[in-house]
């Protein structure tokens, strides 16, 4: 055993020296570890939301192509209703002006009294001259 000079530590000091060496290497490993596990946590919590970024990427496609055919149908639906208006309107349209063209039993017997009043008049005026 040797006798330790002035100023140099004995081996109850440098073995203390070094238990709390290994105390702190043991405790920084122990760190090390919590944060590695927390890195592993926040790892798989990213691929977490990943999954869920990509099912909502899916839902607003299915949103947009929804909206585009409900654009699709109201734009047909209201190209056919004007359709049918315009088609409408010409059919009464037609029926008026045939309405008006047609003749009111009134009217059918004046004309008829009229053909058969000139023809009583000619008829007259050839048996006159004769």
């Amino acid at each position: 055993m040797t006798v330790p000079t002035a100023g140099e530590p004995t081996a109850y000091e440098r073995g203390r020296k070094a238990g709390k060496i290994d105390e702190e290497l043991a405790g920084h490993g122990r760190r090390l570890d919590k944060i590695n596990g927390s890195m592993a946590k926040i790892a798989e919590r990213l691929g977490s939301i990943d999954a869920r970024d990509a099912t909502i990427e899916m839902s607003l496609q299915r949103i947009e192509d929804q909206m585009i055919a409900a654009k699709a149908t109201v734009e047909a639906t209201a190209k056919a209703l004007r359709d049918a208006d315009d088609a409408r309107r010409k059919a009464d349209e037609t029926k008026r002006i045939s309405a008006e063209q047609r003749w009111t039993p009134v009217q059918r017997a004046v004309a008829v009294l009229t053909v058969l009043l000139v023809a009583a008049g000619v008829l007259v005026s050839i048996l006159a001259l004769t």
